[in-house]
């Protein structure tokens, strides 16, 4: 059984060969950048991702990853901008509960506590079990202990086996030789406030 590292490496090496064998297209541009986001490569993923949308302006995919890769980053403005672009180039695409949870994303580690969960709400957040554990954080940097526990309580609820700390949550949030995974301890003092226990 092959295991995460193994898969991942595999997925680059195919979005590699797909970009060699057609450099033109935006899709295959942003699946590489989307596995470079997920190696903790952000500059390299934002210039590939940057790219995609000038080889196709219409693409709600290169869009909504760019935005997730400023969201990732804390860059919130920019950010929204694009995530709001790729809403309103696809509006039903099936990807929209991630560019949601990406706002969510950047208004935690931009430090808009406030924003968060109302981007949360204007969002139908309630959708999304992840943004669950954002709200959470959010709640409890601004000392709602009542509503961050609540928060956590249905994140819970809803994704038993996942934690804040999870690999699969916060892998797109590190970046190699940063201090100490500066974004996913946003995440987990906003939880520890009110007392959560992170695994």
């Amino acid at each position: 059984m092959e295991n995460v590292a193994q898969g991942y490496a595999r997925a680059g090496e195919a979005a590699r060969r797909a970009v060699t064998a057609d450099d033109g297209d935006a899709h295959t541009h942003s699946v590489l950048a989307i596995y470079d986001l997920f190696q903790g490569r952000h500059e390299e993923a934002r210039r590939g991702l940057r790219r995609a949308p000038d080889l196709d302006p219409n693409s709600a995919f290169a869009h909504g990853y760019l935005g997730c890769s400023h969201g990732f980053a804390g860059d919130y403005e920019a950010a929204v901008s694009l995530l709001d672009e790729a809403i309103r180039l696809s509006p039903r695409n099936p990807l929209l509960v991630i560019w949601h949870l990406c706002k969510d994303w950047a208004a935690l580690l931009s430090e808009r506590y406030a924003e968060c969960y109302r981007v949360h709400d204007r969002s139908g957040g309630s959708q999304c079990r992840i943004s669950r554990c954002v709200l959470a954080a959010a709640h409890g940097h601004l000392g709602n202990i009542a509503p961050a526990r609540q928060s956590r309580a249905e994140f819970l609820r809803r994704i038993p086996v996942l934690t804040v700390g999870d690999e699969r949550l916060i892998r797109p949030l590190r970046a190699p030789n940063t201090a100490s995974d500066s974004s996913t301890a946003c995440a987990g003092q906003g939880c520890r406030k009110d007392e959560m226990i992170i695994r």
